[in-house]
């Protein structure tokens, strides 16, 4: 009897486990597209692989998405070069299919300590939402008084 009551108390957790387990977990995002967006500017880029004074290929842009909610995700990687003191970001903005505005979120600013070749890595998500459709890639480069200015996009569509 001990040893059914055993068998059945962890029957029980084994069960509660899983159930909390699949109601704890969200849903796994699926990448439906990668786009390759690549900005080259005369100090500043980003893409990947550095060769040459610029960036040999653009960054990824995947559109992950799970429960009908798209998330664009920019990975790749910020260059600045031979720009000492100079500060830049990443900006992410999410459009509908009307191309009106959605959300936006910004990359960490990163600024370079000399005239060297600098570079840093890239990876953060705009928003997810049902109606993003398009999505602008934006290289801004922070100015004195501590604002920015957008210095390159690349606009890519969700195929």
């Amino acid at each position: 009897m001990i040893r059914n009551w055993g068998t059945t108390v962890a029957a029980g957790l084994v069960t509660s486990a899983a159930l909390v387990a699949a109601t704890a977990l969200p849903a796994h995002a699926v990448v439906v597209d990668t786009d390759r967006p690549k900005i080259s500017l005369q100090e500043l880029d980003f893409g990947l692989n550095w060769a040459g004074g610029a960036p040999l290929n653009g960054g990824h842009l995947n559109w992950d998405v799970a429960g009908g909610v798209t998330t664009p995700r920019l990975d790749g990687s910020l260059y600045i070069n031979n720009a000492a003191g100079t500060c830049a970001r990443m900006r992410l903005e999410s459009y509908d299919a009307n191309h009106a505005f959605i959300n936006s979120r910004n990359g960490g600013t990163v600024c370079a300590p000399n005239g060297a070749l600098h570079s840093w890595s890239v990876n953060f998500a705009a928003p997810g939402t049902a109606d993003t459709t398009h999505v602008h890639v934006i290289l801004q480069v922070q100015n004195a008084g501590g604002s920015y200015s957008d210095a390159g996009l690349a606009i890519e569509e969700l195929n």
